[in-house]
């Protein structure tokens, strides 16, 4: 049934039933209001998720030793020698001198045997076959060029699928001389190692000299002569030689760098004395003996190939001896530049690497050679970067401040002196909101946490100069403060970020430990009955807890407050002398565990959160449906209502104006009172 406006009654019924329904539809828009303000709730939960997600990932940038290890590094010859730090280096200084620069190996196959790069190998009278190249078989076929040699050896993988150690390539001497170098990819004296498994495709092209490898390379050697006018040998010579008397000796090491020395004979000396002494002054670059048969002075170059190692001169006393090359150092035919090792003095102490760059030799200290320079020492060090570890501790404060900061806006409650509509009136997004001032109150706690279980003077940030603003809440770094302690106090400072365990009993180290295992004081107690086990009780507690079974020396809590925690300690150690382990966890651990509890996408604080805005907000979005139809179906049953009262003042005022018409009486318009026509008389 249609509704009339300005019907019979002359009311508006359509404005009228609109104001009715938007009385009801108000009602609606107040859940739907609700709804907004938890998509906008869960929105910025996302925001802060993303800014305590922050704050962890700043925090684990120094969660390890290895997180401390930044360093300035300086030299006195940065042309020479250069020095760089990482993780468990420490800062220290050392003197090197570089005699010897590491050498990668190269082959050359032999000048003139190959003519053309498109004939087979073996139209140039190479027996192909099986070749390897450490450890590595590649199959040659008769058809195969050079080209296709070197293409097979640079595409070739060893077992583990691997690149060999060797690059192959084509050197073109002349239009008709084509020649196959093999690169070393590394340095060291070792090189790599060619065989020729069957066949003889390496002997062939000169690579080596026989089926098993040989490069014919040669150290040189010198050998003493003797004192010929007497037949005395040089250990005869040594042995004869009197307290007090001296040998001089002089001459040059591989290199040609000249060396000299004299060795004065103490009651005490031996020979060996004497050898290591020119083991020393040759660099460490070659090694004397005595020949067990004939006592002469044998020195061999530890360096193989073209040698320029020599004795010039050796005096026994009053005694000249001649020394002569017994061995000329040379390069094998097909070795185009020998492998060698690095040599170098570090503080006196003479050394050999396969590397120009070894990091092998001070915990995590890389010393990189750049040129020999044997008659100079280049002092290196290395400081710790106290100013760049300050911007690693700045990152978390910055981070914290920046979530402090958005924290702060979003939970302001509502000005009720602000004007009307302004933002101070409304206030923020999470006013009031006691979720978000628990998870910044325990983060503020964390980051004024005081850690002293391990004593010294470096157990909070405060002790490094931060600084919490009473005002803002905001945290800052006294530089000059900073920089003073962590220099200081390196270890104390570096103790304070990262979890540790140390043990009274220095047989008991630390191991690893989870988010379950708690800081404290523990004694470790085992009884002999119980090799596989060991005992824990964290002070302040009388309940002891039991290790799971050791596994080799490594032993594991699963139950009580060491849970979490592994130790070595091998069998035995702990038996009728018990020890004490303090665990603490460091700052950096404490922060990402209460993160990681904030933001877990199952079980976090947040998630939590969010899973309850999102079940309001379900029943909120059920309860507008059903508020919308119940609105819907009031509308109509308004317009239902108005219709019939319409209908019925029209039937109404038709009945009257039929009446009126047969009384001779004044009829009603049957038009509303707003319309233009006018009414009769009979």
């Amino acid at each position: 049934m249609g509704i009339t406006i300005n019907g019979p009654s002359g009311i508006d019924d359509a404005s009228l039933i609109d104001q009715l329904v938007a009385l009801e539809q108000d009602k609606v828009t107040v859940v739907q209001d609700q709804v907004s303000s938890y998509q906008t709730q869960i929105s910025d939960y996302s925001t802060l998720k993303s800014y305590v997600a922050d704050l962890a990932t700043k925090a684990q940038a120094l969660n390890t030793t290895d997180d401390f290890g930044l360093f300035t590094a300086t030299s006195s010859d940065s042309s020479s020698v250069t020095i760089s730090g990482t993780g468990g280096a420490a800062a220290d200084s050392y003197n090197v001198s570089v005699y010897h620069m590491a050498q990668s190996e190269k082959m050359i196959s032999k000048d003139g045997l190959v003519t053309s790069q498109t004939a087979a190998l073996s139209s140039f009278g190479v027996n192909t076959g099986v070749i390897s190249i450490d450890g590595t078989q590649i199959t040659i076929d008769a058809n195969d060029t050079i080209q296709d040699l070197r293409s097979k050896i640079n595409s070739a993988t060893d077992s583990s699928g691997n690149k060999l150690n060797v690059t192959a390539s084509v050197l073109q001497i002349s239009a008709n001389d084509f020649r196959l170098v093999l690169s070393s990819n590394n340095t060291g004296a070792a090189g790599d190692t060619y065989q020729d498994v069957s066949g003889t495709t390496l002997q062939d092209l000169g690579i080596v000299t026989d089926p098993a490898g040989d490069k014919g390379s040669t150290a040189q050697t010198l050998t003493s002569q003797g004192d010929v006018n007497t037949q005395t040998d040089f250990n005869s010579m040594f042995n004869n030689l009197a307290v007090g008397g001296s040998i001089t000796f002089s001459g040059v090491d591989h290199d040609g760098n000249a060396v000299s020395n004299t060795f004065v004979k103490k009651a005490t000396s031996t020979i060996n004395d004497f050898l290591t002494q020119v083991n020393t002054t040759y660099h460490g670059m070659a090694n004397a003996t005595v020949d067990a048969t004939t006592g002469n002075l044998v020195i061999t170059d530890n360096v193989t190939g073209n040698s320029q190692l020599a004795m010039n001169s050796l005096q026994v006393g009053t005694t000249a001896e001649a020394v002569g090359i017994t061995q000329s150092g040379e390069n094998g035919a097909g070795v185009l530049q020998v492998g060698s090792d690095a040599y170098f003095n570090l503080d006196g102490l003479y050394m050999t690497n396969s590397s120009n760059n070894p990091d092998n030799i001070i915990t995590g200290v890389t010393l990189n050679f750049l040129k020999a320079s044997p008659t100079s020492t280049t002092s290196v060090s290395l400081a710790y970067d106290i100013t760049g570890l300050q911007q690693k501790v700045q990152d978390i404060l910055d981070s914290y401040n920046t979530l402090m900061t958005w924290a702060n806006s979003e939970t302001t409650m509502p000005d009720t002196t602000a004007a009307a509509g302004s933002d101070a009136a409304k206030g923020g997004d999470l006013a009031g909101d006691m979720t978000v001032t628990s998870i910044t109150d325990q983060l503020h706690d964390a980051l004024e946490s005081d850690l002293n279980l391990f004593g010294g003077t470096v157990n909070s940030l405060a002790a490094l100069g931060v600084q919490t603003d009473p005002d803002t809440g905001q945290m800052s770094i006294d530089s000059t403060t900073f920089q003073s302690v962590a220099t200081k106090s390196f270890d104390e400072f570096q103790r304070l970020f990262v979890t540790d365990g140390i043990c009274s009993n220095k047989d008991v180290t630390y191991g690893r430990s989870t988010d379950t295992t708690s800081s404290g004081a523990y004694t470790l107690h085992e009884d002999a009955s119980d090799p596989d086990h060991v005992q824990i009780q964290i002070a302040g507690d009388s309940t002891w807890y039991t290790s799971d079974s050791r596994i080799g020396d490594v032993v594991t809590f699963s139950s009580g407050p060491a849970s979490g925690l592994s130790i070595t300690s091998p069998s035995g150690i702990l038996v009728g002398q018990d020890a004490t382990l303090t665990f603490q966890s460091g700052l950096s651990d404490i922060l990402n565990n209460i993160c990681a509890n904030i933001t877990d996408g199952s079980t976090g604080t947040i998630a939590n959160h969010v899973d309850s805005l999102n079940s309001l907000m379900s029943d909120a979005n059920d309860r507008i449906t059903t508020m919308q139809t119940h609105v819907d179906d009031y509308r109509t049953q308004l317009q239902n209502q108005f219709a019939a009262m319409e209908e019925a003042l029209q039937s109404m005022k038709s009945q009257y104006n039929q009446m009126a018409s047969a009384l001779g009486l004044t009829s009603i318009s049957t038009t509303s009172s707003s319309s233009s026509s006018t009414s009769s008389s009979s």
